[in-house]
């Protein structure tokens, strides 16, 4: 039971993620007046919230997983799969720094907050990373990547 329900856990986690960054683009402008601007300051906490929940899910159930974590370490699309989430977090630490710069700008008084226009590429490259991940872990689940004996 615990392992369906990390699984449940990781997959909501992983929406979440998924769908703020999703909204945090749709809703992108580089030019954002106050209320636009707080929104995106809290979708991108959500973001922030909902990856550190996938990441503890994930290490999570690669600790408690029956066939053990051994068997994570020998598939090497484990490894991208783990790689490709801190590239995109990584990534993801420029548009969070520009949102949070913006929220203190609104606290100072600012009725704007200008956003340098490449952030929304930013946040397409997330996406689109986001996108690779379940099917990096869909081939995992189907032994794809194992290299062990």
């Amino acid at each position: 039971m615990l392992d369906a329900l990390l699984a449940w856990g990781h997959y909501i986690s992983f929406m979440v993620l998924f769908s703020a960054v999703l909204a945090e683009h749709l809703l992108f402008d580089d030019i954002a007046a106050a209320p636009l601007a707080r929104r995106l300051s809290i979708l991108d906490a959500i973001c922030g919230v909902a990856a550190l929940l996938v990441l503890i899910t994930g290490v999570t159930k690669v600790m408690t997983a029956p066939q053990g974590a051994a068997w994570f370490m020998q598939n090497w699309i484990f490894h991208a799969k783990v790689t490709l989430f801190f590239v995109i977090a990584l990534i993801s630490i420029w548009p969070t720094i520009h949102f949070m710069r913006g929220r203190r700008k609104l606290r100072e008084g600012a009725a704007q907050v200008t956003y340098p226009r490449l952030l929304r590429v930013a946040l397409r490259v997330e996406m689109v990373g986001l996108l690779v991940l379940p099917l990096l872990a869909a081939m995992m689940a189907r032994g794809i990547g194992y290299t062990g004996t």
